[in-house]
């Protein structure tokens, strides 16, 4: 974008240089070629910020994208940072909410694959008579051999 913005400033300049030529008037032999020279500077100096203008315009959308990205993982960095990875059996992981953040919301686990994917995905019961649960989202599952109180409690004594 810098040689365009020269570019466009040479322009200007040429421009200036012949209106102050053309200031003598037209009893110089040379006016009608200056004049010229004017029309095809203007319209040079046109094309080069209509070009500098479109690179901004990519710019412009290529920094809104930045921002939206950086906002987006503020966000979830955030939201990650309310949940705890826990071990409920050997091998076996699940995000499970904070002790400090379940005032505002119910204890839950969050599925460890939707997780690493920047997602948020509540595992849900598989059934009301199993201790498995599930991820709606990507398959996940997984049996728990506590209840999420007792879940809780255990990764609170860590």
């Amino acid at each position: 974008m810098v040689p365009e913005i020269t570019a466009l400033a040479t322009c200007v300049g040429s421009i200036a240089g012949l209106v102050k030529s053309l200031r003598i008037g037209p009893s110089d032999s040379n006016w009608k070629d200056h004049v010229t020279a004017l029309a095809d500077n203007i319209i040079d100096l046109q094309t080069k910020m209509l070009a500098v203008q479109a690179d901004y315009q990519n710019i412009s959308e290529v920094n809104q994208s930045l921002k939206r990205q950086i906002e987006t993982r503020e966000q979830w960095s955030s939201q990650a940072a309310r949940y705890q990875l826990h071990e409920t059996e050997p091998g076996i992981f699940v995000y499970l909410l904070k002790k400090e953040c379940q005032a505002d919301e119910p204890l839950h686990t969050i599925c460890p694959n939707c997780f690493q994917k920047q997602q948020k995905s509540i595992l849900i019961r598989s059934s009301k008579d199993t201790s498995g649960y599930k991820c709606n989202n990507c398959s996940f599952h997984v049996y728990h051999a506590f209840t999420l109180p007792e879940m809780a409690e255990r990764a609170n004594r860590k």
